[in-house]
């Protein structure tokens, strides 16, 4: 008796699927019907009451909600208006049966299988003449103008939509599909975007007579999958494969999900997870709670859609990357210390020191830094990938000097410099240093090229400084007291104390060099001076004490400039020696 009421449900499916032109491509439980390539479905021809009886009630049973006479009778009044040729009040009436099916089919508490729903409502379509399939019975469902507010969630409950009243124009079929995470690189995913991915890939289908956009925003939720550090997994975003591109959607709350923040994966990693997890302290792998809700966003389309990580670290060195500069100075009078505001990255320089010493700490006032030292970036993501074309822009903060972009070779030089970061992610400057003291550049990232809007940059800006000095001494001057005549005896000081200045080749001051004070020889009774050896101080200048010997006085201060760059009283080989020279009389 069993098999004779098998036998009759699945002669019941092939009579319904040759009279709406469909053909049964596999078993019973699994048919697979394909609507005909008609323009025009006629009411009422596809099947007949009786036909549809037969598949509702393998679906419905007498317990069901709602029960299979409810739904008979829903049947009936279906093809009273199809025989009295009210058609939009039967397509009203098998919408209305076609939407509470799925909804209850998707709550899990109706009979038959898949294939027996997705046969019963595309007869029901096709009974009254509406051009449209279920090709998947589970995650679908059935959106009508004039439903109220609405939450749809897929059979896992890890993603949802929300929809407000009166979302659609005309009644809509929506199908939530789970993208399988097969994307072995480190943040890969199935959008098209360079921002890390993380599992809880989605793709919903819409489809509508006439494919009518919907009529307002909607708010679709995910649950990102897998171990995710807490830090990561409180600022993702959802990330939206629209047609006009990749987009980060505006965020909004996805209670409506319960998330599993799971501590462990359950059965195999992709490799990428694998190493993600050898690479993050094991601290961050405990949650503050079990659950929590999904990553929302606001969209006005459906297409693929993923939790991102809209975070991009910031970050950069002197010539290379960070990691090529964490060396110590040689030892000698212009090594230092550089300091750089340097991003607390979460992977890729985790170990990173924010105080980064090396020889390019110091340059000289008024020239350019070496090839090798020039201030650079770069922009990745967490996960390491580099961002090319994100706009950078460079301005001078401190000290005077002037910048360029730098490609192969310098741009036009100024106060500020835009660039781009090229292929590997980076983007640097030429740079030619002010006045002695601390020259600063700042350079700041912006939304751009792989960078989209709604991204994060860590830190914000990156401040490069270098300590100017001055150059070489190149002119010795007299700042006061050259020439100066006075009542007062021999053997006095000179009321006005000689002061000398040295500057180098751009006019900077040059401190520390050694400086000598002499009367000349042919004077009567030689002046006297306290100190007789003196050192410039930081403007450059240095002075002494003139006592004078006898009652015309004649005398010089000097330096050797050696060819090491030293300075001395001292005349060496080769040296280079600069003086001046005071006068001073007296009336007595």
């Amino acid at each position: 008796m069993i098999r004779s009421a098998r036998l009759a449900a699945a002669l019941v499916l092939v009579l319904i699927a040759a009279a709406c032109g469909e053909v049964p491509t596999a078993a019973p439980d699994a048919v697979q019907l394909q609507r005909r390539a008609a323009s025009v479905i006629v009411p009422g021809t596809c099947t007949n009451l009786s036909g549809l009886n037969a598949l509702a009630s393998v679906i419905f049973t007498p317990s069901s909600s709602p029960s299979i006479s409810s739904v008979l009778g829903k049947l009936r009044n279906l093809d009273r208006a199809v025989k009295k040729g009210s058609f939009a009040d039967a397509r009203a009436k098998a919408n209305e049966i076609v939407a509470f099916t799925l909804k209850k089919y998707n709550q899990g508490v109706l009979g038959g299988t898949a294939a027996q729903l997705k046969a019963f409502t595309n007869a029901v379509f096709c009974f009254a003449g509406i051009d449209l399939a279920v090709v998947q019975p589970a995650n679908t469902f059935f959106i009508l103008p004039a439903d109220t507010q609405q939450v749809v969630l897929d059979t896992t409950g890890t993603a949802g939509i929300r929809f407000d009243a009166n979302s659609v124009s005309e009644p809509t079929l929506v199908r939530i599909e789970i993208v399988p995470d097969t994307f072995p690189q480190p943040g890969g995913g199935p959008l098209v975007t360079k921002l890390d991915q993380y599992p809880g890939f989605i793709q919903i289908i819409k489809t509508s007579e006439t494919n009518a956009p919907l009529t307002k925003p909607v708010v679709v939720g995910v649950c990102a999958a897998g171990v995710i550090p807490l830090e990561v997994r409180n600022r993702l975003r959802l990330g939206h494969g629209a047609t006009a591109g990749f987009e980060i959607t505006p965020p909004a709350t996805a209670s409506f999900l319960t998330c599993p923040n799971q501590i462990a994966d359950a059965g195999p990693m992709p490799r990428w997870k694998r190493l993600v997890n050898l690479l993050l302290p094991t601290q961050l792998h405990a949650f503050q709670s079990a659950f929590g809700g999904g990553v929302g966003g606001t969209v006005t389309e459906f297409s693929p859609f993923a939790p991102v990580d809209p975070q991009l670290a910031f970050g950069g060195g002197v010539g290379g990357t960070v990691t090529e500069f964490i060396r110590v100075p040689a030892p000698g009078p212009r090594s230092g210390k550089r300091t750089m505001n340097m991003p607390n990255l979460t992977l890729q320089s985790m170990n990173m020191p924010n105080i980064i010493e090396d020889p390019c700490a110091f340059g000289t006032a008024g020239l350019p830094l070496s090839a090798g030292c020039v201030p650079s970036i770069q922009v990745t993501t967490r996960l390491g990938t580099v961002l090319a074309n994100v706009p950078v822009s460079w301005a001078v903060a401190a000290g005077g000097g002037v910048i360029a972009p730098k490609t192969t070779t310098c741009g036009a030089f100024g106060p500020t410099a835009a660039t781009n970061t090229n292929a590997d992610g980076r983007a640097g400057i030429c740079w030619t240093l002010g006045a002695p003291g601390a020259n600063r550049v700042t350079a700041t990232p912006s939304v751009g090229g792989d960078a989209p809007a709604g991204v994060e940059f860590v830190p914000t800006s990156a401040t490069f400084e270098v300590t100017a000095t001055a150059g070489l001494p190149a002119a010795m001057s007299i700042v006061q007291g050259g020439s100066q005549q006075w009542g007062v005896p021999a053997g006095s000081v000179v009321p006005i104390a000689p002061i000398i200045k040295v500057t180098d080749a751009y006019g900077y001051p040059v401190a520390g060099v050694a400086i000598a004070w002499a009367s000349f020889p042919n004077d009567g009774v030689l002046s006297t001076f306290n100190p007789a050896h003196t050192t410039t101080g930081a403007d450059g200048t240095a002075t002494t004490i003139w006592t004078l010997g006898d009652r015309y006085a004649h005398i010089l201060a000097y330096f050797y400039l050696a060819t090491d760059g030293s300075t001395s009283s001292v005349w060496s080989a080769g040296a280079v020696k600069f003086y001046v020279t005071f006068d001073a009389t007296t009336e007595f």
